[in-house]
């Protein structure tokens, strides 16, 4: 089930403050931002609804001011209900916006391993290159000497020449070099 997240304006001011003053500071603002809205509900509250309350009772009308006072009840608890969505709706966002900055940090160290990986291999295809450039030469150099060896090295020199070209066989056979 997706979640869905409202900004009202507040998340690239947090994020601003929380790069220059780091986390704590971040915090702490949003700990005096919800004592703020707390202070601010609660004189809400004691303004519409303790305040009637007290003055309901003191006033010899008070059936009158009966249906004020429930008005009054459900528009703070509409108040209180908002201001606990608002609340939420903040923390789901922060929860959100750490989740997508860890998403990209991880994208970004996978793309750099990738991107390492990638170097490594196309170092290991030029020095397999090199190697058999290399046994290529060695074997005809091999072959060169073997015209001019004594008949006593000879065999000898044919069973290296016969042994360094398998291990070319085998060099271009494998699958690093197939690449």
């Amino acid at each position: 089930m997706g979640r869905t997240a409202v900004d009202f304006g507040f998340s690239g001011v947090i994020e601003k403050f929380e790069e220059h003053w780091g986390k704590r500071a971040t915090r702490g603002l949003t700990l005096l931002i919800g004592l703020a809205v707390a202070a601010g509900s609660v004189a809400i509250i004691w303004q519409w609804l303790v305040q009637p309350v007290l003055i309901f009772f003191q006033t010899p009308i008070w059936g009158r001011t009966l249906i004020s006072l429930f008005l009054t009840v459900v528009a703070i608890g509409g108040g209180v209900a908002v201001g606990l969505l608002l609340i939420s709706v903040l923390g789901q966002w922060r929860l959100l916006n750490r989740a997508e900055r860890r998403i990209a940090k991880a994208k970004h160290d996978f793309d750099e391993v990738y991107k390492r990986a990638q170097l490594a291999g196309a170092a290991t295809d030029e020095t397999t290159a090199k190697s058999v450039m290399l046994l290529e030469a060695s074997i005809d150099l091999l072959k060169g000497l073997l015209e001019r060896a004594p008949p006593e090295k000879r065999a000898d020199m044919e069973a290296k020449i016969r042994g360094a070209e398998a291990r070319l066989a085998e060099v271009k056979a494998s699958p690093v070099r197939k690449r």
